[in-house]
């Protein structure tokens, strides 16, 4: 289980909320499916990653065209994890797929980082959570 400690200064309470696994929380879009990509810190060909093709599948059939960065003020990571701040939308189109850029360290993905993108479909509208996290 994992879950996220908030305290209430008003009532001088505590609360645990839990979240899925791998993801950290994300208040506005708490309502939307999360999707979570791990990346082990294995070496890559330098920064760029392409999205799985089940996990960009799944995200298409929910009617989502791009991954939009989120900003920072909008979520929060996993204990000990550092939050990545990506700038740049990610294409899902199926025939020329975006790859997403990761920061690197002597080609391996940064360790112990945590980003969010939002899935949004050709409207804008955001259709589910995108967590990718480097361990």
């Amino acid at each position: 289980m994992s879950v996220t400690v908030f305290y209430d200064r008003l009532f001088g309470t505590y609360a645990f909320v839990e979240h899925e696994e791998g993801t950290g929380i994300s208040r506005p879009y708490a309502d939307l499916p999360s999707f979570v990509w791990e990346l082990a810190n294995e070496p890559v060909d330098g920064e760029q990653f392409l999205l799985p093709n089940d996990i960009r599948e799944q995200l298409i059939s929910l009617g989502a065209t791009v991954l939009d960065p989120s900003p920072g003020k909008d979520y929060s990571t996993i204990a000990g994890y550092s939050k990545v701040r990506m700038f740049s939308e990610v294409s899902l189109d199926a025939k020329y797929p975006d790859p997403i850029r990761l920061p690197t360290v002597r080609n391996r993905p940064v360790s112990k980082m945590q980003t969010l993108y939002i899935a949004r479909d050709h409207n804008g509208k955001a259709v589910a959570q995108f967590w990718i996290s480097s361990y």
